[in-house]
């Protein structure tokens, strides 16, 4: 028992299965944001979650890495279709639209 290694875990929640236990070595901080991840090992969901300075100093010291979150831009899809993109007034039309009830029927028929 002497040459095994003893490593870190963490209780952590996962939406999913509730509390789980994940080795903290496998554990990811991001500083930055004040976020941690985790891989749950029931349903193997990634989970992240807020944190604390003391939880991320807890987690730091227990073995988990660090990483600088990358965020990935966004990009637009290409639009390839013959219709109008829709616009704010469209969208307000059909919300005045879809509190009339005399709309709605004309619609179902």
């Amino acid at each position: 028992m002497g040459d095994e290694e003893q490593v870190s875990r963490a209780v952590v929640s996962c939406p999913n299965c509730g509390k789980v236990e994940v080795p903290t070595e496998g554990m990811i901080i991001h500083e930055a944001d004040m976020t941690y991840e985790f891989t749950c090992p029931e349903c193997n969901t990634n989970v992240f979650k807020r944190a604390n300075r003391s939880i991320v100093k807890a987690l730091r010291m227990a073995g988990a890495r660090e990483e600088e979150r990358v965020k990935k831009p966004v990009v637009e899809p290409e639009y390839k279709g013959d219709a109008p993109l829709l616009t704010l007034d469209d969208i307000i039309a059909l919300h005045f639209e879809l509190e009339d009830d005399e709309a709605i029927k004309g619609w179902i028929g």
